[in-house]
């Protein structure tokens, strides 16, 4: 199993969380070499991804990859956000491309944001009972980007 405390793997960890991990944490852990197990607890992520250490390594790529692009990841998700809005009005009229699309958008929020939030769009029923998985990961999802969007003025 890789070692935390090695350098290598920090700079690792960043590199796949940043990249092909598409910020999957579980993911980004299993292709660094940790247990199956290891990787889909919460005791296993939070011992690599709360390290202070791999926080440097991952702020300092998305830094960089900000610095090249002109986008962060905030304002990545804004405009997401305000195509799925755009698409669901038209989703709303029945077409069924623009559901497609909006399930498209929400995977790449999903792979950008690290969260996997379920989205269902049921235009004939507007409100469903969540699970409370789906509540939890709805709830911290807000939570993020209420905090982040404030940070940044994009609320």
């Amino acid at each position: 199993m890789p070692s935390i405390k090695d350098e290598s793997t920090v700079k690792e960890i960043a590199r796949v969380f940043c990249g092909e991990g598409k910020r999957n944490k579980a993911q980004t852990m299993l292709t660094v070499g940790y247990s199956k197990a290891y990787a889909n607890c919460g005791l296993g992520q939070d011992s690599v991804y709360k390290n202070i250490q791999v926080k440097a390594a991952i702020s300092a790529i998305d830094d960089e990859s900000q610095a090249k692009t002109g986008w962060n990841v905030e304002q990545a998700v804004k405009a997401i956000d305000d195509r799925i809005e755009y698409l669901e009005k038209i989703a709303a009229k029945g077409n069924t491309t623009a559901v497609q699309v909006i399930t498209g958008l929400l995977k790449e929020k999903n792979d950008i944001t690290g969260l996997h939030i379920k989205k269902v769009l049921d235009l004939t029923e507007p409100t469903k009972d969540l699970t409370e998985s789906d509540a939890d990961e709805a709830r911290a999802f807000l939570k993020w980007r209420n905090t982040k969007g404030l940070e940044k003025g994009i609320a």
